[in-house]
């Protein structure tokens, strides 16, 4: 556990995860924007 850890803290995994995050959040938002009715 203590190595998954210190694997997450590197800058590069990071961002990387960020990254997901917030296209994720991006493409979430913009398809409940878009539902039909």
């Amino acid at each position: 556990m203590k190595n998954l850890v210190q694997f997450l803290a590197l800058p590069e995994i990071a961002f990387l995860l960020g990254g997901i995050f917030v296209i994720l959040l991006t493409l979430g938002g913009w398809y409940l924007t878009t539902l039909p009715d």
